[in-house]
């Protein structure tokens, strides 16, 4: 599974073994985007609702402009 997160829900998922940054294109990691390996199938609800939540604050904040 691949998930985006922050902070320590983010350190806790690269501490497992053979998680890793999500690489979409080799060599192009994506930053707080992490492939959580089959090996933790158990632990990918939590963190997928994690994001979900993540996600939902981010939807709040107000857009930047560009300048």
């Amino acid at each position: 599974i691949v998930v985006k997160l922050h902070g320590e829900a983010l350190h806790e998922a690269l501490s497992l073994d053979g998680t890793k940054l999500f690489e979409p294109m080799e060599g192009k990691p994506m930053k707080d985007w992490v492939q959580i390996p089959f090996n933790y199938k158990d632990q990918w609800k939590m963190f997928a609702e994690i994001s979900a939540r993540e996600v939902e604050v981010m939807e709040k904040k107000p857009a930047k402009h560009k300048k």
